[in-house]
């Protein structure tokens, strides 16, 4: 017997205690002959032949004919029999069980909203002392386990001693209630009471019991719980109906605990009811094996699910299992192939919610790899598709940058003004405006270059700060009125201000640098400025005014850019390291910048050892920024 069922037969054993006196014997006979009965039909029979001459008995004897017609089942006719009871017939000592009657009487013919309104008036409107009501509102309650609970303890305090069956059963209730809400702590807490009491609840309880105290531990996050509640459940119970279910959070439990989580998830997919839920358990263990770096043996799975093979043909799952084997590829540096599966999930399931992220993750992965042709036909084709994509932004912001590689300076600016059209409150916003004025500087546009360099110092002044955005403004308003990039004005200015002896006069040593450096004719000049500057500055660093610090470290930072841009790779990460050492206590955005370039120059010289370790300061230091996760994605490691 079910427990709604069990809770519900409770009726039929229905006792009325109190009958009120009467004179007329007959009156009573018939009452309790009618009690007595062979049958229900005949019950009623008896009662509604007498209930003219019934008096003042009428209210127990439309009771009683209620109480039979459902222990026939019939819900209807009992509806209608309690509903002949008016108000006035109801005296207080039974009005407890008259509105548990017409409560399951409502409930069993279809009313549920009204039966747990019958419940609630009752309970919270006076000072209900009959169990079977609050039994009966728990089944149907929306207003909470808890409270419920709390009202039956506070009103019947006495329940676990006088009838431990009921309070077993409420606690049993409380937490199918609580888990229907989500209350995983509480409900784990009434499951536990069920399992553990010094009560012995009905063998039907216990498996549900079981199940759900270990869910409701593994829904809380309390892993270890969670996995010893699961794990006595699954011994316990092999093959209750919730095996499947149990293994699979099992399993989860176990990799968050240390354990090896492959014997549950066995069992998660052996016990799969349907193919959804052996397709979900086969997923979840390749995953397991992803983790091992077992990759064969999850691309097995994988392809199995993929082509329906393992699962009664069923392919609903097929791009989730394309987009693992992608994932998979890609954190194994095998991008053709990872490309071979985003692509099948675009191509085989357009209407798939993963099939616009796929043609974007096949672009991206390119354009992470600086293989900028293949990331610029593939974003193009994103574009092309779904101009209104959710990724636009940042195929629109790194397709421009992949372009820009590709040399193709003017397009690359196309694409960055209309992110900039289309997205001006992004957070990527202050990196496009960068790049919009180094690409209007280098086509030559100095003007245009200069009005998104004003643009940006205005909307983004610290992001401007760390670019050293005003002093590109002071060199591109030099270029703007004619002058050479070498322009004398500015040379002049780094003199007259004390050159690399003040500090002043250091500050502008870098934005003639930086002019000398972007002259093929004059690099051997910007690093003879950038040597002024760090040879008049203490080599122990720890005498450096914060003032002096950013400058050490924009020559460095300014070196390493040239060396990287010359093929000096082993010299820029030399001149990189120093800049992000000499940024880091100032500038931390700046100090992973800095070592984003040091990434960047080790890989070029494969030395991914050094690359590894620069990444992981960057982690430890500034796991947030954007420099930090380019860095992990060059290296395939996010």
């Amino acid at each position: 017997m079910t427990t709604t069922a069990r809770a519900s037969a409770i009726v039929l054993f229905l006792f009325f205690a109190g009958v009120p006196g009467a004179s007329e014997t007959a009156v009573r006979d018939v009452f309790e002959q009618a009690q007595s009965a062979a049958s229900p039909a005949e019950s009623i029979r008896i009662l509604e032949k007498g209930l003219p001459d019934s008096g003042e008995w009428r209210f127990l004897y439309l009771m009683e004919i209620t109480r039979q017609y459902g222990n026939l089942d019939d819900w209807s006719s009992a509806l209608t029999a309690v509903n002949r009871i008016t108000p006035d017939m109801i005296s207080p000592e039974h009005a407890d069980r008259y509105a548990y009657l017409l409560a399951l009487a409502r409930e069993n013919t279809g009313d549920a909203g009204a039966a747990e309104q019958t419940y609630h008036d009752r309970i919270f409107g006076s000072e209900a002392r009959e169990p079977l009501l609050y039994l009966g509102y728990l089944r149907l309650s929306s207003a909470g386990a808890e409270k419920t609970l709390a009202r039956m303890d506070a009103m019947l305090p006495d329940l676990r001693k006088t009838d431990p069956d009921s309070w077993l059963l409420s606690r049993y209730l409380g937490g199918l209630v609580a888990v229907r809400e989500g209350q995983w702590a509480f409900a784990a807490d009434l499951f536990s009471l069920v399992l553990d009491g010094p009560e012995r609840a009905p063998e039907e309880y216990l498996p549900w019991a079981s199940f759900y105290h270990g869910w409701s531990l593994y829904r809380t996050g309390t892993w270890e719980k969670a996995y010893g509640a699961l794990s006595l459940y699954l011994e316990k119970f092999p093959d209750h109906e919730r095996v499947w279910q149990a293994s699979t959070a099992a399993a989860f439990c176990a990799m968050q605990t240390g354990r090896d989580p492959l014997r549950h998830a066995d069992r998660a997919v052996s016990r799969a009811p349907t193919p959804r839920d052996r397709a979900e358990g086969l997923l979840f263990k390749a995953s397991i094996l992803l983790d091992r770096g077992d990759h064969a043996g999850a691309a097995t799975l994988l392809l199995s699910v993929a082509d329906g093979t393992a699962t009664s043909g069923l392919t609903v799952f097929s791009p989730r299992a394309r987009f693992m084997l992608a994932d998979a590829a890609f954190s194994r540096r095998d991008f053709a192939e990872a490309e071979k599966h985003w692509l099948a999930v675009y191509r085989d399931f357009p209407d798939d919610p993963l099939a616009e992220e796929a043609l974007f993750r096949a672009g991206e992965q390119w354009y992470l790899q600086d293989r900028a042709d293949r990331a610029v036909q593939l974003f193009t084709r994103y574009r092309q598709n779904h101009p209104n994509g959710k990724y636009t932004d940042l195929v629109l912001k790194n397709g421009g940058e992949a372009l820009r590689m590709q040399g193709k300076t003017d397009l690359a600016i196309l694409w960055w003004e209309s992110f900039a059209t289309r997205f001006p409150k992004s957070r990527l916003m202050p990196r496009v405006l960068n790049d919009l004025v180094s690409a209007y500087r280098d086509s030559g546009d100095y003007a245009a270059a200069l009005r998104m360099a004003r643009t940006y110092a205005n909307d983004y002044p610290r992001e401007a700060e760390a670019d050293r955005i005003a002093g590109e403004i002071e060199t591109l308003e030099l270029l703007n009125r004619g002058a050479a990039p070498d322009t004398a004005a500015v040379a002049v200015e780094y003199r007259r201000l004390g050159g690399a002896e003040t500090g002043e006069g250091r500050s502008k040593a870098l934005v003639l640098a930086r002019i000398y450096l972007a002259d093929a004719g004059r690099h051997a000049e910007g690093r003879r400025i950038l040597e002024e500057v760090t040879a008049t500055l203490p080599r122990n660093t720890a005498m450096l005014s914060r003032t002096d610090r950013a400058v050490y470290a924009g020559a460095e930072m300014l070196l390493g850019n040239h060396l990287r841009e010359t093929g000096d790779f082993s010299a820029a990460s030399r001149a990189f390291l120093s800049a992000g050492t000499l940024f880091a206590p100032i500038d931390g955005e700046r100090a992973a910048e800095a070592l984003y370039g040091a990434v960047d120059s080790f890989l070029r010289t494969d030395r991914r050892g050094d690359a590894e370790k620069a990444l992981e300061t960057m982690r430890s230091s500034w796991p947030r920024s954007v420099w930090t996760q380019r860095a992990a994605r060059l290296l395939g490691a996010e």
